[in-house]
């Protein structure tokens, strides 16, 4: 029970330093809106992941990953201005875990605080279109260097 918590925890805290890393991005190309800022941005729309890639941009399959970043598949992340993020379950709806996130470094670092889980992420792009957050995941059971890809949840 201790260790499916810890997942959990550790699951929830994941997901939100990805939506902080996205809320940190630089203003560059990938901003879609001109005078929007990246909290802006992040703040829109729900988030979900869509893809696990290495630094290169190559797929990480699914299989590859460790139970708590193939967890993140099932929520979709909600990041509000207040600085409070919700993991929710895509099909019920059902907060799954919450706590705060900020950005962090000139934008550039989205840092994640979650029960349970607490960590940050480097903020690789974030436009209305896509969200990609770096950290250290496990892959095939061996740390690494990969980037969570997410897209907006657009109803």
């Amino acid at each position: 029970m201790t260790k499916t918590i810890n997942n959990i925890a550790r699951i929830s805290l994941l997901v939100l330093v990805m939506a902080f890393m996205a809320a940190c991005g630089k203003d560059d190309d990938e901003n879609p809106k001109p005078g929007g800022s990246a909290a802006e941005v992040l703040v829109t729309y729900p988030w979900k992941l869509v893809s696990v890639t290495d630094v290169a941009g190559n797929e990480i399959a699914k299989n590859k990953l460790d139970a708590i970043t193939t967890y993140l598949f099932n929520m979709n992340f909600t990041f509000a201005a207040n600085n409070t993020v919700k993991a929710l379950d895509h099909d019920t709806g059902q907060v799954n875990n919450g706590g705060t996130w900020y950005l962090k470094e000139n934008n550039s670092v989205l840092d994640i605080d979650v029960s349970g889980f607490k960590g940050t992420f480097g903020v690789k792009g974030l436009s209305n279109s896509k969200m990609s957050l770096q950290n250290t995941l496990k892959v095939s059971g061996t740390d690494q260097e990969g980037i969570l890809v997410f897209e907006p949840v657009v109803n």
